[in-house]
């Protein structure tokens, strides 16, 4: 029998996923820390998914939002930038 990832397993991941994503594109310069906060929880609870005796899947989810939440906010950050440097 096929087993998936347990419905506590994808809701705790999302649930860190989505407000990760939503602490850095909506929050403004001066609630910054907010975000830095929601990505340090999110880290953590990735480092806990790995570490712990979950399901491969539910590893490999926290990997793929992990790397979603890195390319994300490196692609953002770049274009804020270059948003930010032209006149």
């Amino acid at each position: 029998m096929i087993e998936g990832i347990s419905i506590l397993d994808f809701l705790g991941s999302a649930v860190f996923f989505l407000g990760t994503m939503l602490a850095f594109l909506l929050l403004k310069n001066r609630y910054r820390w907010l975000d830095t906060a929601f990505l340090g929880a999110f880290v953590l609870h990735w480092i806990v998914v790995l570490l712990s005796n979950k399901q491969i899947e539910a590893k490999f989810l926290a990997t793929l939002l992990m790397i979603s939440v890195v390319v994300i906010r490196v692609l953002v950050t770049k274009k804020r930038r270059a948003a930010e440097s032209q006149p």
